[in-house]
């Protein structure tokens, strides 16, 4: 591991991608596992993406993008369907996160092309690792050599100990388990899943057994691992190796206590038997998913393709589509068969005979799924087979199942958007029968009698929008835990559920037409949650209270709901209670005694007016929304007593207009939420908020006055006041606060700040932006040591910027934009660290300080449409940082030969600027320029001289300008490969050093109409594939216009005097 570590060099900022390379079951997986858990704190954000070459098999690599640009991005709803990784607002977004990604088990390079679309996209400082059986893919890929890692066998003595920990849970071997060692070690070769598989085989069992087994595996032919993993599935009894080729062939990722419910249906140690595979390190269980190693599951899978290699319908199991398919559709399936797994998405239409199922008296297991409309039975279907246990079928396309269909044995029934109207008449022999799921069958009118399905626990009939009654058999099965009736549009009763005591999660949400709710007569413990919202439901039954174990209950926009029950304060288990959107809901019950476990409340958007003094009651309450209640006009004066509450969003509560002494201190509370509320005032008390830490006020129009008390919050981070338009004082800060890093005044009417902001030590983002009034800002604002951002877009009146009386290391960005500063103070190249500074459109601005060259940090600077701007200063030392200048639409008539010294310039932005008329000869200095644009400068006439090559300039546009020729010198811009010239009226002709531009992709002289001649090409020119020489007064191209070899855009539109 330290090996990988060393070539990770995890805190160097450049991008590496490593390479983990070694045979299967050689650890690459288990190393790149601990390196993803020993490193990842170090990272924004990590992802490991296990098995991509399954789910490039299993046609999923979409869905496993989706999930990785999900995690990266934290974006639960991000959706990509196209070959790449989408727009540059995505790329944008990872190029700014330093992340750390694992890619397991890789075949292809597409595969990585397809999941990352260029690995060069992510932020300085990630890590990618990629797994690989094949080196060709990292090589292919452009990884270093250096940066490959080859996982090497175990030596004598790491095989040793691993296996001796495995067989005899012991690292210290006695003579007789050495020798045992030596001899399974000259057959396992220092493989680690070899060794793993062999000694757990071996572990617990006697000496002679052992002995026994080591000789027998060591007559087996030196063929490889494979040989050696087969040994292991030998050593297994009956029930247990179809067990473990179940699982291989339909199970393995599946959650446990699912897969071993199907077991226990099929085999009678079903329970024991996937222990005894764990043990023997056959399969695996992490999160309660069972895992099987991709060389022990194509273990599996050979041992049931050789039971018939070229006739699939002799086959135990079939999985792969194409063989599944086949056999369907010749209608030749065996009586060998026990399971058939069909993905039809990429197949075509399959015709089923009403027979086709008939041949299969084993079949235990039939899966067709993506097959909506994809196979049909236009003639009918007999039955299927009587040994059924587990039948998914999406999109079953008949009206019912076949009559003759015995289901004694059936223990999972899932026929989501099927056509059923019913499923079968009368009562059938369900004992076995655990879960029905018909989800979104909307034909589906009505369920049959389930009394004889006395261990069914899941009925999922979310959906079945036409769907009106619900049997009452419902209420006697003692076993039912999960009932799911989302989206039942047309169900309008329910039958009674309280003798059905298993019951955990009931459903209901969206049963739109569902206006009462039945009684309940005794209690009930074990339903926890409860789902009721955007039901017809009016009020609740007093029973409700009887669900003395109910944790979860949600009543989401109930629009007809009008009341509560008085019973509710029997909850006593109630954790979260959800009535957001209930708009006609007036009042709130009285607490009649204490909650102590209700911690979440939400009444946002109800028709509340107040809440009663018995709320203190909830002492338990750590979250209470309410957030758009229109009609909420106070809140309790005891409202202090809710010592355990830590939220509190009453943003939207227009008609709230005081907020309630809080008589003593709330440590707990930490954020408030009071946006769009008509307050004028907080209370002086407020400062007993010690806990605080999220204040927002935002839009709060009729603020006029903060408390003085105000710095007494000591722990509060961020309080915002944007939008308080009629807020004109901000208080005096009596002492420091530490805290507060986030402080947003937009849009306020402050026309200064107190010369105590400078108390504000902690403070990093402060953003004014359009406060109109502001006129001036404190002297002490230098002493905002932890200021990061400081933004003043749009204070019109703002004319002086204070003086910068020490350094200021941490500010990197500065917004003076639309301001009425006509000058910065000298004293700015105190800002040391700053990086961004914006001055757009400030029309009075009229010079920069001489100091301007010691902002020696400064990355941007925009100086667009500062109008009265005519000189831009001295250069006086290099500036290696700014990178992107911005003097579009200032009145500059030229810039200093100094310009030279900013030797990091790669963006040069020079539009409109209509009094330019010269460019300086230290041009040519600028290396690192990538794009010049001059489009508009129309004084410039001459373009200066390229006294050296300038490699990395790709970009240059001299459209409108007055230019008449360009110098010979322009070969030297050998990186260039746009160059747009576009209206140039006054251009004349071409330097015939053009041919000399290699690089060049496009160049655009559409409006040139005084381009009489395009000048010879007198070499080959590969790039140029686009030349748009529309409206020039060109009579004639150059027969060496064939150099130009690339070309596959010619554009002579409007060319009048063209001749031949």
């Amino acid at each position: 591991m330290q090996e990988v570590l060393s070539l990770f060099q995890d805190g160097f900022p450049d991008f590496r991608m490593l390479g983990i390379w070694g045979m299967g079951g050689i650890g690459k997986t288990t190393l790149a596992d601990a390196i993803y858990h020993h490193v990842s704190n170090g990272f924004q954000r990590c992802c490991f993406l296990a098995n991509v070459r399954e789910h490039d098999e299993q046609r999923e690599l979409l869905k496993l993008r989706t999930e990785f640009l999900s995690t990266i991005l934290e974006d639960e709803n991000l959706y990509i369907s196209t070959p790449t990784t989408g727009s540059g607002f995505i790329k944008d977004r990872l190029s700014k996160k330093k992340v750390l990604i694992v890619c397991d088990d890789v075949s292809k390079l597409s595969q990585l092309e397809f999941l990352f679309g260029g690995i060069d996209q992510f932020g300085p400082g990630s890590r990618v690792i990629v797994t690989t059986r094949n080196k060709q893919v990292l090589i292919q890929g452009g990884m270093d050599l250096d940066l490959i890692y080859e996982v090497k066998k175990l030596n004598s003595y790491e095989s040793v100990q691993l296996f001796c920990q495995r067989a005899f849970k012991s690292y210290n071997p006695i003579e007789y388990q050495l020798k045992l060692s030596e001899m399974v070690l000259s057959v396992a070769d220092g493989n680690p899943l070899a060794i793993t598989l062999i000694g757990s085989s071996l572990c617990g069992k006697t000496r002679s057994y052992r002995e026994s087994e080591v000789k027998k595996l060591n007559k087996v032919p030196k063929q490889g691992i494979q040989e050696v993993l087969k040994w292991s599935f030998d050593g297994l009894d009956c029930e247990e190796k179809e067990m473990f080729l179940d699982i291989a062939c339909f199970f393995e990722g599946k959650d446990r206590d699912y897969v071993t419910s199907f077991m226990d249906a099929c085999y009678v140690s079903a329970h024991s038997g996937i222990e005894n595979l764990i043990d023997k390190s056959l399969i695996s269980v992490s999160e309660n998913q069972i895992a099987m190693h991709d060389l022990l599951q194509q273990m599996g899978w050979n041992i049931v393709h050789d039971e018939s290699p070229l006739k699939p319908e002799k086959r135990s199991r079939l999985w792969i589509p194409e063989d599944s398919y086949d056999v369907l559709s010749k209608n030749n399936g065996t009586g060998r068969l026990t399971g058939i797994v069909l993905n039809m998405s990429k197949l075509p239409k399959l015709e089923l005979e009403p027979t086709a199922l008939m041949k299969m008296r084993k079949l235990r297991f039939l899966k067709f799924y993506h097959s909506c409309g994809r196979i049909l039975l236009s003639k009918g279907l007999l039955s299927f087979p009587e040994e059924l246990r587990y039948l998914f079928w999406e999109g079953y396309p008949l009206r019912s199942l076949p009559t003759k269909f015995d289901l004694r044995y059936l223990v999972e029934l899932d026929m989501s958007k099927s056509h059923l109207e019913q499923l079968w008449e009368g009562k059938q022999d369900l004992v076995n029968l655990k879960v029905i799921t018909l989800r979104y069958s909307w034909n589906l009118v009505r369920i049959p009698d389930l009394s004889n399905a006395r261990n069914l626990e899941v009925i999922n009939l979310s959906g079945c929008s036409n769907l009106r009654e619900l049997p009452s058999s419902l209420q006697h099965l003692e076993k039912l835990t999960i009932l799911y009736f989302c989206d039942c549009e047309n169900l309008r009763s329910l039958p009674s559920f309280y003798k059905a005591t298993a019951l955990t999660n009931l459903h209901l949400s969206g049963c739109s037409n569902l206006c009462c709710f039945p009684e309940i007569m005794g209690t009930m413990e074990e339903l926890y949650e409860l789902d009721l919202s955007e039901t017809a439901l009016k009020e609740l039954p007093s029973s409700i209270g009887n669900l003395t174990g109910l944790y979860y209950w949600r009543m989401t926009n109930c629009k007809n709901l009008v009341c509560l029950p008085d019973s509710f304060y029997k909850l006593k288990s109630l954790k979260t209670f959800d009535l957001e959107g209930c708009s006609r809901l007036e009042f709130f019950p009285e607490v009649m005694d204490t909650m102590k476990e209700l911690y979440e409340l939400d009444l946002s958007g109800t028709a509340l007016k107040e809440l009663s003094s018995s709320f203190e009651n909830l002492i338990g309450l750590k979250k209470l929304r309410l957030k758009n209640c229109e009609n909420l006009a106070c809140l309790p004066d005891n409202f202090y007593k809710l010592k355990s509450l830590k939220t509190l969003d009453l943003e939207g509560c227009s008609r709230l207009e005081i907020f309630p002494e809080v008589m003593d201190n709330m440590e707990e509370l930490d954020e408030l939420d009071l946006r769009g509320t008509t307050l004028k005032e907080l209370p002086f008390s407020i400062g007993n908020l010690i806990g605080i830490k999220y204040l927002r006020m935002k839009n709060c129009k009729n603020l006029v006055c903060l408390p003085d008390s105000f710095y007494k919050l000591k722990s509060l981070k961020t309080f915002d006041l944007e939008g308080c338009s009629r807020l004109e004082i901000f208080p005096e800060v009596m002492d420091t606060m530490e805290e507060l890093y986030e402080l947003s005044l937009s849009g306020t009417a402050l026309k200064e700040l107190p010369l105590s902001i400078g108390n504000l030590i902690g403070l990093e983002y402060l953003v004014m932006k359009n406060c109109k009034n502001l006129v001036c800002l404190p002297d002490s604002f230098y002493k905002l040591k932890s200021l990061k951002t400081f933004n003043l877009e749009g204070c019109l009146r703002l004319e002086i910027f204070p003086e910068v009386m020490d350094t200021m290391k941490r500010l990197t960005g500065l917004g003076l934009s639309y301001t009425a500063l006509k000058e910065l103070p000298s004293s700015i190249g105190n800002l040391i660290g700053l990086k961004v500074l914006r001055m757009q459109y400030c029309r009075n601005l009229v010079c920069l300080p001489d100091s301007f060259y010691k902002l020696k940090a400064l990355k941007t600077f925009n100086l667009e449409g500062c109008s009265r701007l005519e000189i831009f200063p001295e250069v006086m030392d290099t500036m290696k940082e700014l990178y992107e200048l911005d003097l579009s639409r200032t009145t500059l008539k030229e810039l200093p030969s100094s310009v030279g010294n900013l030797i990091g310039i790669k963006y040069l932005r020079m539009e409109n600027c209509k009094n330019l008329v010269c460019l300086p000869d230290s041009f040519y200095k600028l290396k690192a320029l990538k794009t010049f644009d001059l489009e508009g400068c129309s004084r410039v006439e001459i373009f200066p001289e390229v006294m050296d090559t300038m490699k990395e300039l790709y970009e240059l546009d001299l459209s409108r300008t007055a230019l008449k020729e360009l110098p010979s010198s322009v070969g030297n811009l050998i990186g260039l490969k746009y160059l747009r010239m576009e209206n140039c009226k006054n251009l004349v002709c071409l330097p015939d050093s053009f041919y000399k531009l290699k690089s060049l992709k496009s160049l655009y002289l559409e409006g040139c109409s005084r381009l009489e001649i395009f000048p010879e090409v007198m070499d080959t020119m590969e790039g140029l594939y686009k030349l748009d020489l529309s409206g020039t007064a060109l009579k004639e191209l150059p027969s060496s216009i064939d150099n130009l070899i690339g070309l596959q855009y010619l554009s002579l539109k409007d060319c009048n005097n063209l001749v031949a």
